[in-house]
């Protein structure tokens, strides 16, 4: 039985009056300006321990379905100034969060939510609609392990699950050399038991490659030969030692020439991990609002600047 949560949809987003610009190589996107207030409800549906389904009163069938993957210890709280993002564009949004077990045994963890969700999406009620893919941190890890489920079901099934996939946001993505690394953060504040879980985590690696770095490692491969032809946006900091601007650089490279992918991104100077939302808040907006426009499914009826 699905549990079902209403409140009054109150945030108001107001996005940049100066065109924010996002170099790429020699792409640049440009702002389109708009603002979002709506005074429906949000219904929060749970599916299960994973998945959260958000919608209003206004939801209407067709419109994109955004697929929100938390980072690792995130409340549902933190996931709802995103979701309500979407949620004012007229998209319903389903948040995914995955627990710190599920994290480190992704047979029985991660790929079982992936399943779940390529079920969901796949749903009678779901299965016409496009799909947006927004992550952060270690959801990036997450979505390429649905990748995987939605390819094989599409090869099984003669469906066409990752082709009504748009676009692709990356906030703060994790490499696997540093799960341990903010797994230890995301679950302490303490500098000692951070450093113990660390080294705890980095020996049971070793110890469990075959039933944990492999499966990383294929996902890592899913992530960047990536079956969903369509642009992609990275949010990353300068600062963030958890993802590394140098390590998000050399992927972003990597995407673009040797996949030949459409990549686009936007480096802020000082925030911390899947915080640059928060202290940049208007860049963020803005960077997201210019990227959804180069989409089919987001604001058709405007038009974009280069």
């Amino acid at each position: 039985m699905f549990k079902s949560i209403q409140f009054a949809k109150n945030a108001i987003f107001t996005f940049p009056k100066q065109t924010v610009l996002i170099p790429v190589g020699q792409k640049r996107l440009a702002v389109c300006y708009a603002s979002t207030k709506a005074d429906d409800k949000i219904t929060n549906t749970r599916i299960d321990d994973n998945l959260v389904l958000h919608t209003t009163s206004s939801s209407q069938p067709g419109t994109p379905l955004v697929l929100l993957y938390s980072w690792l210890a995130a409340k549902q709280r933190h996931l709802d100034r995103f979701s309500k993002l979407y949620l004012n564009k007229g998209c319903d949004v389903v948040s995914v969060q995955i627990k710190p077990l599920q994290l480190i045994q992704p047979a029985s963890g991660s790929q079982k939510i992936a399943e779940k969700l390529v079920d969901f999406v796949q749903g009678s009620e779901q299965n016409q609609r496009p799909l947006l893919v927004h992550t952060f941190s270690v959801g990036a890890y997450l979505h390429s392990e649905t990748l995987s489920k939605m390819s094989e079901h599409d090869t099984k099934n003669k469906t066409v699950i990752v082709d009504r996939i748009k676009g692709q946001v990356f906030d703060s993505a994790v490499d696997l050399d540093k799960v341990p690394y903010g797994t230890s953060r995301a679950l302490f504040n303490n500098r000692v038991a951070q450093n113990t879980v660390e080294a705890m985590l980095n020996g049971f690696f070793r110890m469990t490659h075959k039933h944990t770095m492999l499966h990383y490692q294929n996902a890592q491969k899913v992530f960047y030969s990536n079956p969903a032809s369509t642009p992609l946006l990275f949010f990353y900091s300068k600062v963030d030692p958890v993802a590394p601007a140098s390590t998000i650089d050399s992927c972003i490279n990597t995407l673009k020439h040797d996949h030949g992918k459409e990549v686009y991104s936007k480096v802020f100077d000082s925030s911390s991990h899947v915080s640059h939302m928060y202290k940049y808040q208007s860049e963020y907006i803005g960077a997201l609002e210019s990227f959804l426009h180069r989409l089919g499914c987001f604001n058709a009826d405007q038009t974009t600047s280069s």
